[in-house]
């Protein structure tokens, strides 16, 4: 009888599959689906997959913290080589065609998931020129976010209110809320 750990059982199969794709992917995501790997010159980043590959807590501030740390990883990757590696999927950023108009996206190499064009808040065009939109959700918070980050008050306030960045305990103001939406985008300091 073959035991789990032993080459040729089902279950060290799919451990050896996925130790083989993180190894040869930016960003990975842990076996258990509990992390977002990223590791660097010997330090490892794990951002829970909560917050990407389920609607719990969507939309809430320490959900949105999440995907936009996954997301600037993921740019941060993209900046220096033009593309990032997602769990053994190339994602190469492009301009692509939806419905006759030239949008920024991006191109994998291999089928792709609804979450990552969800995390992106951009199409993604698959082999075979399949496209995959993000839902509306996720396309109006990278939306919203990059209005914030380029001084969108209208922005921040949407932002506040959809993700719930009242971390008073009772005591509720904007300068709070504001001080939460921050962190959660990693914005230096704002004067309000």
């Amino acid at each position: 009888m073959i035991e789990q750990r032993q080459n040729g059982h089902p279950i060290f199969e799919l451990v050896k599959t996925n130790k083989d794709i993180s190894n040869n992917s930016d960003i990975s995501l842990r076996f258990d689906e509990r992390y977002f790997t990223r590791s660097d010159n010997d330090h490892q980043t794990l951002i829970p997959a909560y917050a990407v590959i389920s609607d719990k807590d969507r939309f809430s501030h320490h959900g949105l913290w999440h995907r936009e740390n996954l997301r600037q990883i993921a740019y941060q990757i993209i900046d220096r080589r033009d593309a990032v590696i997602i769990n053994g999927v190339k994602y190469d950023r492009t301009e692509i065609v939806v419905n006759n108009e030239i949008v920024d996206g991006f191109r994998s190499d291999n089928p792709s998931f609804q979450e990552i064009a969800n995390l992106f808040g951009r199409p993604i065009e698959q082999p075979g020129c399949q496209i995959i939109y993000p839902e509306t959700w996720a396309k109006m918070e990278v939306d919203l976010i990059q209005d914030y980050r380029e001084g969108d008050t209208i922005a921040r306030n949407k932002l506040i209110y959809i993700y719930n960045c009242d971390t008073s305990y009772g005591n509720p103001s904007l300068k709070k809320a504001y001080e939460q939406l921050d962190y959660s985008l990693k914005i230096e300091k704002l004067s309000y």
